[in-house]
Order: C-alpha cells, then structure tokens, then sequence
C-alpha cells in the first residue's frame, strides 16, 4: 500500500548478491492488496486472503520455476492479518475472525477447511500474531485486539486438534512479572505485540520475538526459554 494505492509488484531479493529484481511472470496475477498470506511449499508461492477494499478469499499460486501463476478456487471468507504456521504438508491460519478462528490448507490436495478444536483457544478475532511450530505443537503470541493490552501465551496440538496455554513466568533478572499482566488464576501475560518477526531456534531450545507494533526504543526484542 504506498501513496492510497494497493500494490500488486512482486520483488526478489538475491540473499547471497543482496540484488533486487522484478521478475517478469506469466498467467494471471493476484490483484493488490496487503495484509495478505504469502507462504512457500517446495517449488511454489502461495498467497491467500489480504485486503483492497474488499475481504479477499482467493488463492493463488507462484511456479517459482517457471514463473506461472495459477488460480486455486477457496470456499472459506477471506480474512487479513493473521497468524500462518507450516507443520509438514499443512498450513495453518489463526485469526481476523469472530468464530472459527482456525483454518488449514492442505498443500498436497489444495483444500482449504476449518478445524474443529477443543481445549482453551485464543481470542479469535486477534490480528497480526505470531504463530511457531515446534515439532507437531504451535505456539501462538501476542496479536492485536481491541481494548486488550496483555495477552496469555497459547499453544495447539496438531495431532489432537487441541488448544492450551502455554504457561511462561519471568526470569527475575531481565524480566520482572511488572513488565506484563497476571491473571487470577497467577497466569503471566506478556503485552501484546503484532506484526512480529519470529524464529524458533532449535539448538538452544528458544522461541525469538523481535519488532512489531507498538514501536518502542529501544526495539522490542525477547526470548523464551522453553527448554
């Protein structure tokens, strides 16, 4: 979105040369728009959702071989600004939803569907999370809704399609139990930060969650030890 116009150009950065360049493709392109999912799976590019105007559901997909577009048909309301996870051959959508706050995208059929839960699942209409997988778990923090400033950590079992709170508590030395919320239940909330960037590093065992908004200085920046 630059100067009131949705965008649609699609950039490619060289990590190695650091160039940038704008490839030319063929087939028919999605139209603009932001707050899109763009997520990759073996050769292909896949966008869904996102935002112009209208709430936009189709899905299309990038041949990053051959530079083709294609077009996927998709039943399920499209949404903007949500959490995305890959656990082997699925994709994972949370959020931007008053019910049924969770979606999958099967990569080998192309069929998107909600997913029956249980357990205590997040706020679904929380926008701009971040969303980790760990092995068959995903851990979901932080996310923008309205008129709450602290947020419990969750977590999802993608065997048992199953929802729960991913308990975390302060080390006392870089982090106090001040710098969040507690719930009666004794739960620590940490604020809620969305559009982060986010990592799991496996080595050590730690989820890293860097940027986002609100914007602070120095940048917000932290880590959680789930080892």
């Amino acid at each position: 979105f630059q100067q009131g116009t949705y965008q649609q150009d699609l950039h490619v950065i060289n990590i190695r040369t650091r160039e940038l360049t704008f490839p030319v493709t063929t087939g028919e392109m999605p139209p603009p728009r932001v707050g899109h999912v763009m997520v990759n799976y073996g050769k292909n590019i896949y966008i869904w959702g996102g935002y112009n105007g209208d709430w936009l559901n189709d899905i299309y997909v990038l041949d990053t071989e051959t530079l083709a577009w294609r077009k996927v048909f998709c039943q399920i309301k499209g949404r903007t600004s949500v959490g995305t996870a890959v656990v082997g051959n699925i994709l994972y959508i949370f959020g931007c939803s008053r019910t049924d706050g969770l979606l999958k995208f099967n990569f080998t059929t192309e069929v998107m569907s909600q997913v029956k839960v249980s357990g205590t699942e997040p706020p679904t209409e929380i926008t701009g999370s971040s969303f980790i997988p760990i092995g068959k778990y995903l851990i979901l923090i932080g996310g923008k809704k309205k008129d709450r400033k602290y947020q419990l950590i969750y977590g999802f079992d993608t065997e048992k399609d199953r929802w729960f709170i991913f308990h975390i508590v302060p080390d006392g030395i870089t982090v106090n139990y001040s710098d969040g919320s507690t719930t009666k239940e004794g739960l620590f909330q940490t604020p809620c930060v969305s559009g982060a960037s986010s990592f799991y590093r496996e080595r050590s065992r730690e989820i890293i969650v860097f940027l986002g908004v609100p914007h602070v200085n120095p940048i917000m920046f932290f880590c959680i030890d789930i080892a």
